[in-house]
């Protein structure tokens, strides 16, 4: 369920400047995977930041970057604890 178009794009600047913030958290806690880093938390953090993600993405209407995040969901779930 998407929102009018006059609404969202009163909200697009908004939705740019928290998805950035998101974007850069989820980057961080990939790149400390990376390193060996397998703390709880950071998966957690991981996994809520991308759910967001993709609930705001779906509310906007933007529907392939809800898709993008679904799938790096999915392969969160796979990754070894």
């Amino acid at each position: 369920m998407g929102v009018s178009e006059e609404i969202r794009q009163k909200l697009l600047p908004r939705f740019r400047e928290t998805t950035l913030d998101r974007v850069e958290k989820v980057s961080e806690a990939l790149l400390a995977l990376e390193r060996g880093e397998r703390r709880a938390e950071l998966v957690e953090e991981l996994a809520r930041e991308l759910h967001t993600l993709k609930g705001e993405a779906r509310m906007m209407g933007f529907v392939g970057i809800s898709a993008v995040v679904h799938a790096a969901e999915d392969l969160l779930k796979v990754l070894p604890t």
